[in-house]
């Protein structure tokens, strides 16, 4: 059992985005605040994801969610939550630190940091965008109708061309049939142009990478990403501790870390220790003994016409948005492997001793893995909670959740203008199921 409760503010309630709107300039501020009430009660050694949600016709992004994830079986998946940056606070991080960052996560994954790429706004095509507004304007009081282009076009003129976006790092998991375990692969990102020029837009630089501008892939080639069967039995996830030592600083080694003697990709065998075949791949972290297994050298560089199936096509990404840190995590089909990227960026903060927000796809599906969300609905917070076994146990959920609520000064009540007492609106369900799709009374 669990549902989708909606929430409006105490102090503001005649306000757009509490009665109409989706988005407004105080919603997503409230939501901060109330995940992190809800990660405080529920969430021991939960991690928080701040991504993409809904997206409905007539809007020109989607929406925002924040959620909530935390295993199921009571280990961590997170150990410092001071390493999360709050957005509502200022903070002062530039360009060199996420440099410094994708670095050292690189080096972290036993990866060549060679293969990191800068990323940039489209020079071409924002001259070509200045060159057409009217010629008693400029770009910082262009007097657009469009309310999100006029502050693009003030945001990126006003950051400048020449600067780097971000940095971008082609990341992806690598489980061939026949290897010991699974290895973290990167290599090089080929273009006509020398720079790595984003798709024009809003979204966090991740959602705009130019992937269409790779090496052509037939599609009986390419990578695609395969969800695991929903109705098969789901194995134990590794322990905590088995990931977090992977990434010590201790246990980095390979071709590209510093210090140690075991290559991070080598996967592990539960109790610590390395599995069998391990120690041979230490030093291939840019993949190259697993393509040279395969016959490909993840560094050629693909001829006129030939199917560039070796090319990765995922990435990590890092850059920095109004002083504050973001890690966009990429698509990534197992919940073990997505776990394991998520301790190395958390070693890696540590290192640097930085803060940050964790942004980008989100963990796959999996019954292993528990989850929160808060959302904007029309006029209201829309707030997806967990499941609940029991009718006592959904009860303390509810009561918290309200309890929470009422201190970020949330409330569930709405007045019609005649002073009549009434409901917030939104979604507001109760939702009904399993704890997986085996286990639903609907589909069995």
């Amino acid at each position: 059992m669990g549902g989708e409760p909606t929430f409006v503010s105490v102090d503001d309630r005649d306000g757009a985005e509490w009665n109409t709107a989706a988005l407004g300039p105080t919603k997503r501020g409230f939501a901060t605040e109330l995940v992190q009430r809800l990660r405080g009660k529920y969430g021991a050694g939960s991690f928080l994801h701040f991504g993409q949600g809904k997206w409905y016709p007539g809007e020109q992004l989607p929406r925002w969610a924040l959620s909530v994830f935390w295993r199921a079986d009571g280990e961590p998946c997170w150990n410092d939550p001071s390493r999360f940056a709050d957005e509502r606070t200022p903070s002062s991080y530039g360009d060199a630190e996420a440099r410094r960052f994708i670095e050292r996560l690189a080096s972290r994954l036993d990866l060549d940091p060679k293969f990191i790429r800068a990323g940039y706004e489209d020079t071409w095509y924002y001259l070509w965008r200045e060159r057409s507004l009217p010629a008693n304007v400029d770009p910082f009081d262009s007097r657009l109708d469009d309310e999100l282009e006029r502050a693009r076009l003030r945001r990126v003129f006003g950051r400048g061309l020449e600067r780097e976006v971000g940095y971008v790092l082609p990341l992806a998991r690598d489980s061939r049939p026949g290897q010991a375990a699974p290895v973290w692969v990167s290599g090089p990102w080929f273009f006509r142009d020398e720079r790595m020029y984003l798709i024009p837009g809003d979204s966090p630089m991740g959602y705009r990478l130019p992937l269409d501008s790779l090496p052509w892939v037939s599609k009986g080639e390419y990578p695609y990403l395969h969800p695991h069967d929903p109705f098969a039995p789901p194995a134990p996830l590794p322990l905590h501790a088995d990931i977090r030592a992977q990434y010590a600083p201790h246990a980095v080694g390979g071709g590209f870390a510093e210090g140690g003697a075991v290559a991070m990709q080598a996967g592990f065998a539960g109790d610590g220790a390395l599995p069998a075949g391990a120690a041979a791949r230490a030093g291939a972290g840019d993949g190259r003994e697993a393509a040279a297994a395969a016959g490909t050298d993840p560094a050629r560089t693909p001829v006129r016409f030939e199917s560039a199936h070796w090319v990765t096509r995922t990435a990590v990404c890092v850059e920095v948005r109004n002083g504050v840190l973001y890690v966009f995590m990429p698509p990534l089909a197992a919940l073990a492997d997505y776990l394991e990227l998520l301790a190395a960026v958390e070693a890696t903060a540590a290192e640097l001793d930085l803060k940050l927000v964790l942004e980008g796809y989100p963990p796959p599906r999996d019954p292993r893995l528990l989850m929160l969300q808060v959302t904007p609905d029309p006029g209201v917070i829309e707030v997806n909670i967990h499941p609940a076994h029991d009718w006592d146990e959904l009860v303390d959920h509810t009561e918290f959740l309200y309890e929470a609520a009422r201190q970020t000064r949330l409330s569930t009540e709405k007045f019609m203008l005649d002073g009549r007492h009434t409901g917030t609106g939104g979604g507001n369900h109760f939702v009904l199921g399993g704890a997986t799709p085996a286990d639903s009374p609907f589909l069995r």
